[in-house]
């Protein structure tokens, strides 16, 4: 009997000697290993057309949010046809950050399950299809419930943007571009009062 639990015994210390069974922390230094690689691969890298590039496009996708943000101020003091008041203008805003807040959170868990370019081409999507079609909006209930989309839509670019951008860059680098994709909401604000100064002065009636 002592033979056979010893035989036993072998056995099985000749199967772990093998590496037929494999611990967690196996998996955990293998994923830190892989992730380490590529950060010195990043790191090594300098500064190109490329990086421009990402900076310019994602910064311009970060634009729309203020962009919009701004349009709602000046919605609610010149869009007198849709029956904003003192007692309703404030449900625009409210609703744009309702849509904004609950999709923060859910637009960044999908984009670190998903990817985050997939998750950022999708929100990208929304924005433009919810922004063109409160443009068409032909009552205060639908453009507020629009804002709220535009919010969602808003949240989820807030969310993924910087992280997307900065993952391309050198840790060295990473502080300036983040600083210079957050700049570009200036332009936003600028751009959307400058196109209000050029429109809203001037009536654009249909008359039959």
């Amino acid at each position: 009997e002592l033979n056979f639990q010893q035989d036993n015994a072998d056995d099985q210390t000749a199967l772990l000697s093998d590496g037929g069974v494999t611990s967690d922390f196996d998996y955990f230094d293998d994923t830190f290993i892989t992730t380490s690689n590529i950060d010195q691969i990043v790191d090594s890298l300098e500064i190109g057309l490329f990086h421009y590039l990402i900076v310019i496009v994602c910064g311009l996708c970060y634009a729309g949010y203020n962009l919009y943000y701004q349009a709602l101020g000046l919605i609610i003091i010149t869009a007198c046809d849709l029956n904003i008041n003192a007692t309703n203008k404030g449900w625009l805003s409210i609703s744009f950050m309702i849509g904004m807040i609950s999709s923060c959170i859910l637009f960044g868990r999908l984009a670190d399950v998903y990817g985050r370019r997939k998750i950022f081409l999708v929100a990208m999507v929304l924005h433009v299809t919810s922004t063109l079609a409160s443009a068409f909006a032909y009552n205060y209930i639908m453009l507020a419930f629009m804002a709220g989309f535009v919010g969602s839509s808003c949240g989820a670019i807030s969310a993924i943007v910087h992280s997307y951008a900065l993952e391309f860059f050198p840790r060295r680098y990473r502080g300036t571009a983040g600083a210079s994709i957050s700049g570009f909401s200036i332009l936003g604000s600028l751009y959307s009062c400058a196109i209000a100064l050029a429109i809203l002065p001037h009536p654009f009636h249909i008359r039959a």
